[in-house]
């Protein structure tokens, strides 16, 4: 005879081999689903020529005229990362920033020497009038 703690085990396995195969299914059924949509990864490593000869934020960002490394330490770049004060109504987490290098670059040699200050282009929220 069966007893009932046999039965809560076997409904355990079986819900847990359920989700699996669930889990599993989703992972090959859901790149048949949209096939334009690419993933970034190995498979996906970029354009060819652009993707070697140029930064990663070229598009985004404005190239600097002679990239490279600069002579700036960490003395210098501080002053790029913004701290406001506690009584300020801006807060430290800014959306669109100049550049990239915000004052928090690894080395710090490598802050201000791939991109320029570049006037980001952001889209403005429309607000609804209620009444």
């Amino acid at each position: 005879m069966v007893s009932a703690k046999d039965v809560f085990i076997f409904k355990q396995v079986g819900l847990l081999f359920f989700i699996l195969v669930l889990i599993i299914g989703m992972g090959v059924i859901a790149p048949t689903i949209r096939p334009g949509l690419t993933i970034e990864g190995f498979k996906t490593p970029g354009d060819y020529p652009l993707s070697v000869d140029k930064p990663l934020l070229v598009g985004d960002y404005n190239l600097s005229l002679s990239p490279g490394i600069t002579n700036r330490g960490s003395q210098d770049i501080y002053r790029d990362y913004p701290v406001f004060p506690a009584a300020s109504c801006g807060t430290n987490n800014i959306r669109y920033w100049r550049r990239p290098s915000n004052g928090q670059c690894a080395p710090a040699s490598m802050c201000g020497g791939l991109y320029t200050d570049t006037e980001q282009k952001y889209q403005q929220l429309l607000l609804l009038e209620m009444g």
